[in-house]
C-alpha cells in the first residue's frame, strides 16, 4: 500500500500540471495544423444565438421575456468602449494581436500551472470561448481534451471568417452571466435595471468579474465574493490605463448593490402566453425567430394590479367570504381583462388564479354562458330597430311555444310595466323577452354577429336571456361600443414586432373602427348601464367606487349560478370580470354576478380610475363617447303608461314617473300636454334646448336584484 505523504502529493500535482501543460500545447499545435474535425452545423457567418422574445410594454420599456434564452443581443457599436476594453484586458489581453489562439498565453498558462503544481490559469482565448458558445451542441458530448481540440481548431476559422470585432460581439452577447441571463445587455437590465450604456465603472467591473464563474461571483446572492472579484478587475483596469487612480478608488468604495428583483419576468404568465398566441395568429412566420422585440399594449402598473387582485379575490370566494362554496372540490377560477374602449388595446389581463397550476386563459380562451350580459346588447339592437326608450314594456307573465314545449321565463320583478332602460337596470327577464319580441330571435342572432359575440347563438327565445356563450374578451370588447359612441373595436395585445436591431418586421395596420351603433343608441344604453351601477344590480360597485366616479356596467349570472359576470366601463376603459369553475357547476350558494364578480370589478376599476389617465384620442370618435348626450337625444319625464312630458311639468298620474333620455323621434311623436301637471324644480339649461332642459331625477333610487 502506497503511503500518501505531502511530498508525494506535491510531486504528483506537479506531474499532473506538466502533463496538462504538454497536452494543452499539443492540442494547440494540432489545431494550428488544421487537423480535420467532424463537421458542425452552420457557418460562422450565419451565427445567431438562441434568444427569448422581449415583450415591451405600451411605453416601450421591457416587460417580460418569453421563449428561448434570456438575452439582449446588441451590436458592438452600442456597447460602451470601457466595457469592451475591460473585458478584453481581463479575459484575453492580446485578443487583437493573435489569430484565434494566443500562443504566448498558452505557454504562460502552462508555466504558471507547472510552478503552482495545479491548474491555476486557463489558456482559452476569446475566439476559443466563442467557438464553445456558438457550437455548444457540437461539444456537449466531448470530453475535456476533445473540447479543447475543437475550440482550438475552430477559433482561427472564426477570426478568419468574421474578424476580431464580430468575434468580440458574439462573445459579449453569448456569455452566461448567472441567474439564467446571457450577454452583457440582458445582465445590465437584470442586475441593475439599466441599459448597458448607463452602467457605472464599478458595475462594469462587477459584470466583467462575473465572466469567470457567474454563480460564485453573483452580486445578488454573493455580494462579498462579488466585491473581491470586482476590486481585482478594477486594479486590472487601472494597470492597463483604462481608468484613473481616482476612478478606481471611487469605484472600490461603491457598495455592491443590485435590484431586489429582476425588472423582467422570466416566468411564463397568462399575459405573456397570450402575446405568443397572438403572434402565431398575426405573424406566424416570426414565431421562433430569436431576438424579437414585441411591442405590446400592456400598461405595466395595471398588469401588476390585476396580477395581485385576481388571485386574492378568487381565494376569498373559495374561503367562503362571499357565501358557502357549492362545489368545494373544484378550485374557483376567474378572468379579468382591461381594454382601451377607443382602440381595442388590452391594457391588462389575468386568466386565472395561478398560471403554474393551470395555464388555461379564462379571459381569452374559454367560452361561457353570458346570462344577463345579453340584455344591453338586446336593448341596443331594439333601439336601432325603432324601439322608443320612452315606451314601457310588459313585465307580466308570458308563455312562449318552443320545440321543447311551453317556456315561461321566470322573473323577480313585481311591476307589470317597465321602461326599457329599467328592464336593464333591474335585469327583468320577462321585460327582456318582450324587448326581444320587438327584434325577433333571428334578428338578435344577426346583431350578435355584428357585436362579435355569440358564435353558437341560435334563434331561440332563451337567447334573449343570454343562453349563448362568449369569451370574456369578446363580450368586453362588445360593451366598449357603448362607451366609445358606437364603434366596434378588436381586442389585441401586439402593436408591432422588431428584430434585435430595431427593424420593423410587422406592424398592426391602422384600420378605422367600424360603426355598429348610432351614437344616440350607444348613449341610451350607457345611460341604462349607469343606472345599473347607481341603483340596480351592480350597485355594489358604489361600495368601492364612490358616486363621484363615472362607472357603468351590467351583471350576468348563468343558470344555477355557474357563471358570475360583471362587464362595465369607466371613461376610456372597458373592464370585464368572470368567475366560475372550469367544469360548470354552482360557485356558491346564492351566488350571482352581483355578489361574486362586482367586488373584483370595483376593486380593479377604482385602482385604474385613481390614476387619472385620459381616454386615448381616436380620430372620428367623440372625446367623451357614450358619457355625454349627443345631438338627437333629450331628457324628459316619462310614466309607465308611455306618456312623455317636458322638463317643466310633472304628470299627475298613477304609477312611477321617471327622468329618462329618449330619441328625438320618440319625443316628437309622444310629447304629452301639461294640462294636468304642476311645475317642478328646473335645472340649468346652458347646453340644451330650453324647451327640453334636463330634470334631475327626483325619485328615490331602488336597488334591484340579479335576474337570469
Amino acid at each position: 500500500m502506497i503511503r500518501l505523504t505531502p511530498s508525494l502529493i506535491r510531486h504528483a500535482s506537479i506531474a499532473t500540471a506538466t502533463v496538462s501543460a504538454v497536452a494543452l500545447v499539443f492540442v494547440v499545435v494540432i489545431a494550428v495544423l488544421r487537423v480535420d474535425l467532424p463537421d458542425v452545423e452552420g457557418s460562422p457567418e450565419s451565427v445567431r444565438y438562441d434568444e427569448a422574445a422581449t415583450l415591451l410594454d405600451r411605453h416601450g420599456a421591457p416587460l417580460a421575456a418569453v421563449g428561448g434564452q434570456t438575452r439582449l443581443t446588441l451590436p458592438l457599436d452600442r456597447l460602451p468602449e470601457l466595457l469592451k476594453r475591460a473585458w478584453v484586458q481581463v479575459e484575453d489581453r492580446r485578443f487583437y494581436d493573435h489569430g484565434g489562439i494566443d500562443m504566448r498565453g498558452v505557454m504562460r498558462a502552462s508555466w504558471v500551472n507547472v510552478r503552482s503544481g495545479g491548474v491555476m490559469e486557463g489558456a482559452s482565448s476569446i475566439p476559443m470561448q466563442v467557438a464553445r458558445l456558438v457550437w455548444a451542441d457540437s461539444v456537449a458530448d466531448l470530453n475535456r481534451w476533445e473540447r479543447k481540440l475543437f475550440e482550438a481548431s475552430m477559433a482561427p476559422r472564426l477570426v478568419d471568417a468574421l474578424g476580431h470585432d464580430r468575434v468580440l460581439e458574439l462573445y459579449l452577447n453569448g456569455l452566461y452571466l448567472g441567474d439564467g441571463v446571457y450577454g452583457v445587455g440582458a445582465a445590465a437590465r437584470h442586475y441593475y435595471g439599466a441599459e448597458v450604456d448607463e452602467l457605472t465603472v464599478d458595475q462594469i467591473a462587477t459584470l466583467v468579474g462575473l465572466g469567470k464563474t457567474p454563480e460564485r461571483y453573483n452580486p445578488r446572492t454573493q455580494p462579498e465574493r462579488a466585491k473581491t472579484r470586482r476590486d481585482l478587475v478594477l486594479r486590472e483596469m487601472f494597470a492597463a490605463g483604462l481608468i484613473s487612480e481616482e476612478e478606481r478608488a471611487e469605484a472600490e468604495k461603491a457598495p455592491v448593490e443590485t435590484l431586489d428583483s429582476p425588472p423582467l419576468s422570466y416566468r411564463r404568465s397568462y399575459m405573456s402566453m397570450a402575446v405568443r398566441r397572438e403572434l402565431r395568429s398575426v405573424a406566424p412566420e416570426l414565431v421562433g425567430r430569436p431576438g424579437l422585440r414585441i411591442r405590446t399594449t400592456i400598461d405595466p402598473r395595471a398588469q401588476t394590479m390585476v396580477d395581485s387582485v385576481v388571485p386574492r379575490h378568487l381565494q376569498a370566494i373559495a374561503d367562503g367570504e362571499y357565501g358557502r362554496p357549492a362545489s368545494p372540490d373544484q378550485p374557483v377560477q376567474g378572468g379579468l381583462i382591461v381594454i382601451d374602449s377607443r382602440t381595442g388595446e388590452i391594457r391588462a389581463l389575468s386568466g386565472g388564479r395561478d398560471f403554474g397550476e393551470s395555464p388555461l386563459n379564462r379571459a381569452i380562451q374559454t367560452q361561457r354562458q353570458v346570462g344577463s350580459l345579453a340584455k344591453p346588447l338586446l336593448y341596443a339592437t331594439a333601439l336601432e330597430r325603432g324601439l322608443s326608450a320612452a315606451r314601457p314594456l310588459s313585465t307580466a307573465a308570458i308563455e312562449l311555444e318552443t320545440d321543447e314545449g311551453p317556456w315561461r321565463p321566470a322573473d323577480h320583478v313585481e311591476e307589470q310595466m317597465m321602461l326599457p332602460s329599467e328592464v336593464i337596470v333591474r335585469s327583468s327577464n320577462r321585460g327582456a323577452v318582450r324587448m326581444g319580441q320587438e327584434v325577433g330571435a333571428a334578428g338578435f342572432v344577426s346583431a350578435l354577429e355584428t357585436f362579435g359575440v355569440g358564435r353558437d347563438a341560435r334563434p331561440y327565445p332563451s337567447t334573449f336571456l343570454g343562453s349563448f356563450e362568449a369569451s370574456l374578451s369578446d363580450v368586453t370588447a362588445a360593451f366598449a361600443a357603448f362607451e366609445n359612441g358606437g364603434f366596434r373595436v378588436a381586442p389585441h395585445l401586439i402593436q408591432s414586432v422588431e428584430d434585435e436591431r430595431g427593424t420593423v418586421l410587422w406592424e398592426r395596420p391602422a384600420l378605422p373602427a367600424p360603426r355598429i351603433l348610432s351614437e344616440q343608441t350607444a348613449f341610451l344604453v350607457m345611460d341604462a348601464l349607469k343606472g345599473v351601477v347607481d341603483r340596480g344590480t351592480g350597485q355594489g360597485v358604489r361600495a368601492t367606487l364612490p358616486y363621484g366616479r363615472a362607472a357603468a356596467g351590467k351583471t350576468g349570472t348563468s343558470n344555477e349560478g355557474r357563471d358570475a359576470w360583471f362587464v362595465g366601463m369607466t371613461p376610456g376603459l372597458a373592464i370585464g370580470v368572470w368567475v366560475g369553475h372550469d367544469q360548470p357547476a354552482p360557485i356558491t350558494h346564492g351566488g350571482s354576478g352581483s355578489r361574486l364578480a362586482v367586488p373584483l370589478w370595483a376593486t380593479a376599476a377604482a385602482a385604474l380610475s385613481a390614476r387619472g389617465e385620459k381616454p386615448t384620442p381616436v380620430e372620428g370618435m367623440e372625446p367623451q363617447g357614450g358619457w355625454d348626450p349627443p345631438r338627437g337625444v333629450h331628457q324628459v319625464l316619462a310614466d309607465d303608461a308611455g306618456r312623455v312630458y317636458a322638463w317643466d311639468c310633472r304628470a299627475v298620474v298613477s304609477g312611477t314617473t321617471r327622468s329618462v333620455w329618449v330619441q328625438r323621434e320618440s319625443l316628437l311623436s309622444n310629447l304629452s300636454s301639461c294640462s294636468r301637471a304642476h311645475p317642478v324644480m328646473t335645472m340649468p339649461r346652458a347646453r340644451l334646448n330650453p324647451k327640453l332642459a334636463p330634470l334631475a331625477p327626483t325619485l328615490r333610487p331602488t336597488a334591484g336584484r340579479e335576474g337570469g
